[in-house]
């Protein structure tokens, strides 16, 4: 990894739909992003807006300086944020539940970062950006597996913040990934599930249980799979003890 630290700070334009993002990487000379937003940022409140649009940049520098991605780890990267509320959502903590969803998917593609609130540069409004981007909704791309007799399964955040939590004390952090992937490509659909438990799952899930898989492998994992958009997401994953 060459690049060791980042400095974020970004805003949100709202009257022309774009992100401007000013950083700096290791200590040296501030540069900007912007960021051409298709799907507006509208909420009422000027901060929320700006901490989205904080995420959003994070995402876009991780990629730009290939840290971020599939199976990769952010073990001795250093990320300096501005705003309170971004910080507090990369740990999970956030009041606002939409920042917290954009924050858990970034955190799965840097597992292992350090991340630190420091105060904003005065100077952060005066560079001519170096490049530009679009964002997009489709712009995160989760990773997956290939899941027998389904087809290619993505991950959720969701998912892999839940396997994190049951795995935290054995499981090195780079694995994540990997390791859910594995369960994946190895897990077989149950063919019977106990008619109280279907009834559950209907009450629980309603319509969309007509979209629900239900995979399980050897060990004991078990994956609840759902078809949204035209797309297969593993929407949790959790483990039970087998019968032996």
């Amino acid at each position: 990894m060459s690049v060791l630290s980042l400095s974020i700070d970004a805003r949100y334009l709202l009257e022309e739909d774009k992100i401007l993002c000013t950083y700096s990487c290791d200590g040296k000379t501030p540069r900007s992003l912007e960021i051409k937003v298709l799907h507006p940022l509208r909420d009422r409140i000027e901060d929320k807006n700006n901490e989205r649009a904080t995420l959003i940049a994070t995402w876009f520098l991780l990629v730009h300086f290939e840290v971020a991605g599939q199976n990769r780890a952010g073990i001795g990267l250093k990320i300096e944020f501005s705003r309170d509320e971004v910080v507090r959502a990369c740990s999970l903590q956030s009041r606002t539940a939409g920042l917290n969803k954009l924050a858990t998917f970034l955190r799965t593609q840097f597992i292992g970062a350090e991340i630190r609130l420091v105060c904003a540069s005065s100077r952060a409004n005066f560079f001519e950006p170096f490049a530009c981007a679009v964002w997009a909704e489709t712009s995160l791309q989760l990773p997956g597996a290939w899941a027998q007799g389904l087809g290619f399964v993505s991950i959720s955040p969701h998912a892999i913040h839940k396997y994190y939590e049951r795995t935290r004390g054995d499981l090195v952090l780079d694995k994540v990934f990997r390791k859910i992937q594995f369960h994946i490509k190895g897990a077989l659909p149950v063919k019977a599930l106990p008619q109280k438990v279907i009834r559950d799952k209907r009450t629980f899930y309603g319509s969309r249980q007509n979209n629900t898989f239900y995979y399980q492998t050897k060990t004991g994992w078990q994956m609840v799979i759902e078809k949204r958009k035209g797309r297969l997401i593993l929407a949790t994953i959790y483990q039970r003890l087998l019968d032996n």
